[in-house]
């Protein structure tokens, strides 16, 4: 009998244990579901995005998540180290069963490929498709997009849905009166989820340029100037804030004016 009392004792006891683990896992997604919708992980996560210039670490396309290499036993406390920017399609595989049949790419000068592992490759014989360094290379210089403007220091060819389309004699008061905050002032071509909209904006004393502050994907903002030259409306991207006073401050600076508002936490980054 002691015998058998001692089997139940032990079955109860693993019973327990097991109960005790799987609420603790429970728990811990749950915290963690409420923490990828949290201010600080936005932060967090934009912050690697920029580092990887918004490159996927695994196929060189355009990356808008970021993945976690390896979970801190306090969610939220993870080092940017163990985080890399990623696609939504090598997400998934990742995180599917045969994740284990999925390598990080190799790379060659600037360029990134997937190899298989099993298999022997001559790196001076890979051929290099246009399709493929498109996806791996941002572009800073100016790129035509239509007849009307172009745009320069982006990472993406950009359509200027507010900018207009016939130029007359004043053409930055022209596009001074198309603009409506709130409205989507910008949209990146092959990316339909990637567009912004105005938050704010001012014109120069001499009314020959605009600076817009735009807010991208709900949660950081960019600042945007357009002045009119060679006949075309010209776009120049400037660096993006975590905050709109950030944004606000640097269009103060940038018309010459002094700013005499609070600091922001884009003044430390």
């Amino acid at each position: 009998m002691k015998g058998i009392f001692g089997i139940i004792v032990i079955i109860i006891y693993f019973l327990i244990i097991s109960w005790w683990k799987k609420r603790q896992r429970v728990a811990r997604k749950e915290y963690y579901r409420e923490y990828l919708k949290s201010d600080d992980w936005k932060r967090k996560r934009y912050v690697v995005l920029k580092r990887d210039n918004w490159i996927c670490q695994y196929c060189g396309g355009k990356a808008e998540q970021v993945h976690h290499k390896k979970y801190a036993r306090n969610i939220g406390k993870e080092p940017i180290k163990w985080l890399e920017s990623i696609c939504k399609s090598c997400h998934n595989k990742l995180h599917s069963k045969t994740s284990n049949s999925f390598s990080k790419p190799k790379f060659f000068g600037n360029r990134m490929f997937r190899i298989n592992t099993t298999t022997k490759y001559d790196a001076s014989k890979l051929e290099f498709s246009k399709s493929n360094l498109s996806k791996m290379n941002i572009t800073t210089k100016t790129v035509d997009t239509t007849k009307n403007y172009v745009q320069e220091n982006w990472k993406a060819e950009q359509k200027f849905l507010l900018c207009p389309k016939n130029i007359s004699s004043q053409p930055i008061i022209d596009y001074l009166n198309k603009i409506r905050i709130g409205e989507i002032f910008n949209k990146a071509v092959k990316y339909d989820n990637s567009e912004s909209t105005v938050e704010d904006f001012s014109v120069s004393i001499d009314k020959q340029r605009i600076w817009i502050i735009t807010k991208i994907q709900g949660f950081r903002f960019g600042l945007i100037e357009v002045r009119f030259e060679d006949n075309v409306f010209k776009h120049v991207s400037h660096r993006t804030y975590m905050t709109i006073t950030g944004a606000r401050k640097e269009m103060t600076l940038k018309q010459g004016n002094e700013w005499t508002g609070k600091d922001s936490i884009d003044d430390y980054t």
